[in-house]
């Protein structure tokens, strides 16, 4: 009983070489050139999220100010009104 195998010929075991050479560097490529494109879009979108968040947080504190102003002002009614009932 004889095995013959069947081994792959120098020319197929270049080819498929060649080929995972290739296929890595169209893979290194399109990562790149991704990263080229998203990267500066992200950089942009992230600095204008950052603008408009300092935009947003003065007029977020007033509206906060406004609303501790006014329960201040309610707190302090109560307790004149509480010294004028003593009082009477």
């Amino acid at each position: 009983m004889s095995v013959e195998y069947e081994y792959l010929s120098e020319n197929e075991i270049a080819t498929m070489v060649i080929l995972a050479i290739v296929s890595a560097a169209l893979t290194v490529g399109a990562v790149f050139s991704m990263v080229e494109i998203f990267i500066p879009e992200f950089i942009t979108y992230w600095k204008e999220e950052q603008r408009a968040k300092k935009m947003i947080k003065p007029m977020a504190s007033k509206e906060v100010i406004a609303e501790l102003t006014a329960q201040r002002d309610k707190n302090r009614k109560k307790k004149m009104n509480e010294k004028k009932i003593e009082k009477n």
